[in-house]
């Protein structure tokens, strides 16, 4: 399979292509949904949200921010805790938005999916039930 060459530092297609078998249609489905994602992610996210946001960048190429996410989690005492009120939150919206730009441009470098572009249904009630 041929994957576009991208210059996005923020995405790193191929390897993410990799880690989930080079399933093509996949991952554009999986960065259709994580697009969703971006659009919900908010400075008062806790723990859960913030390791949930880690797993989910790291899986898709998005490096940058599953790092950031990482280091905001570890700021959190508990699961419920709302992040914070400093330059975390600020760091976090500044790289959500490179990030959803990234995305777009991936998106835009693959040829769309010939599935109906949306999760399984059990994935989808998944990843409704944390973001």
């Amino acid at each position: 399979m041929v994957v576009p060459v991208l210059k996005s530092t923020v995405i790193s297609a191929q390897e993410a292509l990799d880690r989930i078998g080079g399933m093509q249609s996949l991952y554009v489905i999986l960065l259709q949904e994580f697009l969703l994602d971006l659009d919900r992610v908010v400075p008062e996210y806790g723990r859960l949200q913030m390791h949930t946001l880690k797993g989910t960048a790291a899986t898709l190429g998005a490096m940058e921010l599953s790092v950031l996410a990482f280091e905001l989690e570890q700021r959190c005492k508990g699961p419920a805790d709302a992040l914070m009120k400093d330059t975390g939150a600020t760091q976090l919206q500044a790289l959500v938005a490179l990030t959803r730009v990234a995305v777009q441009e991936v998106l835009a470098s693959f040829e769309k999916p010939t599935s109906t572009g949306r999760l399984p249904e059990s994935l989808q009630q998944s990843r409704d039930t944390v973001f």
